[in-house]
């Protein structure tokens, strides 16, 4: 594991040779080493050198990073400040699913089950087939309809219309995947025909 470990370090090192600044490409690298090894402030060190470093190639990878160690450290405030600047410097689809992923998580372990509702909805309009985003949905409309007294919501029109607009969202996942489960079927069936 420990050779395996070493040859992987090597060939990042070897890749990132050609860089003009060698040392942005070892520092994510010992930044990433850090987290995985739970040493958190060696990570947020790591990942700072880069950002003050002035290189802005993957820079919005890692702001993600940095802001997931944040959340790590209970710095809830420090997490979503970065990852809103990890969303802004970005256009990969997959950062901005794990940064409305993870911010869900983050609003809904803080007891902010309408804020995790809506950053759940955003990761599955980003991944709509995501197994976790839709049961996390779920889970955060079910508190958010739970602690619902019956008199806010007969004042509150509009949050019960988002709620609903959840449902039909969800629905429409679900619709979705039952005609693509379907369509997977009928083709099998067409091909075993052929035969």
């Amino acid at each position: 594991m420990a050779k395996k470990l070493i040859l992987t370090a090597a060939a990042v090192l070897i890749l990132f040779s050609s860089c003009s600044n060698t040392s942005v490409p070892v520092s994510v690298f010992s930044g990433n080493i850090a987290y995985n090894n739970g040493r958190y402030q060696d990570s947020v060190l790591a990942y700072l050198k880069v950002l003050d470093s002035g290189n802005t190639y993957g820079r919005d990878v890692v702001l993600y990073n940095l802001a997931n160690v944040y959340f790590m450290l209970s710095e809830p405030d420090a997490a979503l400040e970065v990852w809103s600047e990890a969303e802004k410097a970005t256009e990969s689809v997959d950062i901005l699913f794990r940064i409305n992923f993870n911010r869900g998580v983050l609003y809904f372990q803080s007891g902010k089950f309408e804020e995790a509702y809506v950053s759940f909805k955003k990761a599955l309009i980003l991944k709509p087939e995501d197994l976790e985003s839709k049961i996390n949905l779920e889970e955060s409309l079910s508190r958010i309809q739970s602690i619902k007294t019956p008199e806010v919501k007969n004042t509150q029109k509009t949050e019960t219309d988002t709620f609903n607009t959840g449902r039909q969202l969800l629905d429409y996942v679900k619709r979705r995947e039952e005609e693509l489960w379907s369509g997977s079927e009928e083709s099998a069936d067409s091909s075993s025909l052929d035969w």
